[in-house]
């Protein structure tokens, strides 16, 4: 049998003249793109023979002599497979690896080692450096191929993770985006997180859990001697929550010339029901001041009782809860009702979401109603703003380090009597 010899790679005079006919599966099997090599050998019998074979299978192929000029050529080639010897003046094959796999771009190609060498310890030192394949000369041409045939298909699958990868970040930045701009849609829809009105003066906090939140709270001016407030929960968190939300502002604007409470909340409940078909449900507290006749009507949909805080004693107390149900319970009949309060010049009311006294830390110890309660009882000049102040800063420390799992608002208005 004639060999053609290249140093330590042997030809057979008919593999070479057959070579063109084994089956590569190149770039129509696993790449978008003729695929690219980089032959690396101070042998220039070794790089021409394989350099013929992978020309003829479409590969596009770059020569380097040595570690020193792969490098510099791997920079903007980004091979897809390497095949290294391991033997060659400046860096050895090994040491061409370990630098040619620090490159970014060349991370994923498919590094074949070629060498004479045979012992454990060479072959521990090849793989160690980041070569993927350690193969013995005299090479088998069949093997060579196989591997890189399977180093195609391993770069062609970290391609493919790669692009998925991009896809999904893509996707991720713009779901972001947009929950971003619906966050701030959402705080937009929002009253100012303080204002003095003619005959009435509020203070809000507003903490979401997460980007879209259910939690919702409003003041309007419902004539020039009625003004509405109102908060409510939507259940659950997210986009859905905010969805709810959104939709009873609207229906609350719509119909905020009932001059009821618990008509409102029929009126909301009937329309959420009808228009919004989820298990959803809603909590909400909903209460009309009138100044003149210093007092206010108010009513409840499964939300969280009040803190009413005396503007002449300052003694504060929850008011008597009715247990209604929440908006969208039940459909017919609710059975929302309204009471009435004394509301003179500077009482206040405290209004807020369950996130608040159920705000916990993971130990199974929950914020609570009375803690809340004795926060506020220990307000120094019971100044709205500082109220609020007292129990945030409270809240905060009772948290520490901890994330709140529900939205949580805080509303608090105090009366300026019109008479």
């Amino acid at each position: 049998m004639c060999f053609v010899s290249f140093g330590l790679l042997k030809f057979d005079a008919n593999i070479l003249s057959t070579i063109a006919n084994l089956n590569t599966h190149t770039s129509l099997d696993y790449l978008n793109e003729p695929p690219r090599i980089l032959i690396v050998d101070d042998e220039i019998g070794v790089r021409s023979a394989l350099s013929r074979h992978f020309k003829l299978q479409k590969f596009n192929v770059e020569l380097a002599e040595d570690g020193v000029s792969a490098l510099e050529l791997a920079h903007n080639f980004e091979p897809h497979i390497v095949i290294s010897d391991w033997n060659m003046p400046g860096l050895s094959g090994p040491e061409f690896c370990k630098n040619f796999k620090l490159i970014d771009n060349n991370r994923n190609a498919y590094f074949i080692l070629l060498t004479g060498r045979s012992s454990s310890n060479d072959l521990v030192e090849g793989l160690d450096t980041g070569a993927d394949a350690y193969l013995f000369k005299p090479i088998n041409f069949e093997e060579l191929f196989a591997h890189v045939r399977a180093g195609l298909r391993i770069v062609n699958l970290q391609t493919q993770q790669e692009n998925q990868n991009r896809l999904l970040e893509e996707a991720k930045n713009r779901i972001l985006e947009e929950v971003q701009s619906a966050s701030s849609i959402q705080k937009a829809l929002l009253p100012k997180s303080s204002s003095t009105l003619r005959y009435l003066k509020y203070s809000a906090w507003y903490q979401p859990a997460t980007e879209c939140a259910g939690d919702y709270y409003d003041v309007i001016e419902i004539s020039e001697s009625k003004i509405g407030v109102l908060i409510a929960d939507v259940s659950g968190h997210g986009v859905g929550a905010m969805t709810a939300m959104t939709l009873l502002r609207t229906f609350f604007h719509m119909f905020c010339k009932e001059l009821d409470p618990s008509k409102m909340l029929e009126k909301l409940n009937c329309l959420l029901s009808e228009y919004l078909p989820t298990s959803q449900f809603v909590t909400a507290f909903y209460c009309i001041y009138d100044p003149f006749a210093e007092q206010l009507n108010y009513s409840y949909a499964g939300h969280p009782s009040p803190v009413f805080i005396s503007g002449v004693t300052n003694d504060a107390y929850y008011l008597e809860h009715n247990g209604s149900f929440p908006l969208m319970i039940e459909e017919d009949n609710p059975d929302y009702y309204s009471k009435t309060l004394k509301f003179k010049r500077n009482d206040k009311l405290l209004l807020y979401t369950d996130g608040v006294v159920e705000a916990n830390t993971g130990n199974g110890q929950f914020y609570g109603e009375d803690r809340l309660l004795s926060v506020i009882k220990s307000s120094k000049d019971f100044k709205i703003c500082n109220i609020l102040k007292g129990v945030r800063t409270d809240l905060n420390r009772f948290m520490g380090d901890c994330k709140f799992k529900d939205d949580a608002s805080l509303l608090a208005f105090q009366a300026n009597s019109g008479k």
